[in-house]
């Protein structure tokens, strides 16, 4: 390796990464917008759920209940008004949130005490009311269990004859554990942000070249082909490393100003869970960008090199998604896989947990390994003078 040449072409990479601002506006964005995201959907979780702490419940039939009505309009920050007469068909066109529906044989059937019918009327594939639903199922299933309790007493039966267990909860993990659990999409997207940021320049210094035929006129130089290859390469990896270490801070000051008290989460990053963050992202950086190079290297123009880089970029979903679906985090073997084990170190650092210093260690030698088996495929392909010159 001849260093003085790997650092002319790496100053070389850079320059023209620099001088192309629609690349870099188009990695910049990749970057941001996941924090963003984030961002929007948490706060607006938040908005529901505080929205719910003062909910109006319209009722259809208030004169058939009128204990019910009363016990609601006695609950903290409950209103209830009249509901139109046809409440399903307004619940179902959307003027209308929720309706509750109250049988007109409601106070036989409760003067006898038999179940009185009540109708819960709700869209639920609307989000932004499942906060509402929940507090009104709630309300209803309050009044039931308050109801059927004085039923016992008036009858000389203690409350607790209908109570077969007793259950003590005992929680173990500790509020930031559960707030990581919560924001567990946040490894993912910023190993994301890895993969963005470096794929215009990957995808430029392979395919990009080949397609403008400059890749021909640059290995025909008296220079060594590790300085091309890794020049290139390190020139991808800045920006990779770059790309993420922003989006790891962009997320940690996002998460500071969402309400995330009012979803009942505590979560609070400190200044060594960062540090220990970016130690080990930077692995996932420098192979992300050997992974691009090596898919585009197959494609003769930046066209073709795309479907290639969009499967590169499933593969940084997989371990989130896998994680999050089949709750594999706490695997042992996720260590051995490269991206997977950065997704489960960043969960572990998230939730206040300091990952052991071989775990680190064997997360970035494998990653780093992969890389460099990356490097040597590419310098390979790039000797041959079917894939230099075939354009």
């Amino acid at each position: 390796m001849n260093w003085r040449q790997l650092l002319v072409f790496v100053r070389k990479e850079l320059t023209d990464h620099r001088r192309d601002r629609r690349a870099l506006l188009s990695a910049s964005v990749g970057v941001v917008i996941g924090p963003l995201l984030i961002s929007f959907m948490l706060t607006q979780i938040a908005k529901d759920q505080i929205a719910a702490e003062d909910i109006t419940i319209s009722i259809a039939g208030a004169a058939y209940a009128p204990t019910l009505v009363t016990w609601l309009e006695q609950q903290a920050g409950v209103t209830v008004e009249d509901a139109p007469a046809e409440a399903e068909a307004a619940v179902r066109a959307g003027t209308l949130d929720l309706a509750v529906v109250i049988d007109e044989d409601f106070q036989q059937d409760f003067s006898e005490s038999r179940p009185a019918l009540v109708k819960f009327i709700y869209d639920g594939s609307e989000n932004n009311l499942r906060a509402k639903i929940s507090r009104t199922r709630q309300l209803l299933s309050g009044y039931s269990a308050t109801t059927g309790a004085l039923r016992l007493m008036a009858r000389g039966v203690s409350p607790q004859a209908a109570q077969t267990l007793e259950v003590q909860e005992v929680e173990v993990s500790s509020a930031q554990q559960r707030a990581a659990k919560i924001l567990g999409i946040l490894p993912m997207m910023i190993l994301l942000s890895a993969f963005g940021a470096s794929m215009g320049a990957a995808a430029d210094a392979t395919a990009g070249e080949r397609e403008r035929g400059s890749l021909e006129a640059l290995l025909m130089n008296p220079v060594a082909l590790s300085a091309v290859v890794g020049g290139k390469w390190l020139g991808a990896a800045v920006l990779s490393a770059l790309g993420s270490t922003a989006c790891l801070l962009l997320s940690a000051l996002a998460m500071q100003a969402i309400p995330l008290q009012d979803l009942g989460i505590r979560f609070q990053l400190e200044a060594w869970q960062l540090g220990l963050g970016v130690l080990i992202l930077l692995p996932a950086a420098f192979l992300a960008p050997a992974l691009q190079m090596l898919v585009c290297s197959f494609s003769k123009t930046l066209k073709e090199a795309q479907p290639h880089l969009g499967f590169l970029t499933m593969l940084a979903m997989a371990p989130g998604m896998i994680a999050a679906i089949y709750g594999a985090e706490n695997a042992d073997w996720m260590l051995a896989a490269p991206f997977f084990s950065q997704t489960k170190l960043l969960s572990s650092v998230l939730a206040g947990e300091r990952p052991e210093v071989w775990q680190v260690v064997l997360s970035a030698a494998l990653s780093l390994a992969a890389a460099a088996v990356c490097l040597q495929v590419i310098a390979r392909l790039m000797r041959s003078e079917n894939l230099v010159i075939n354009r």
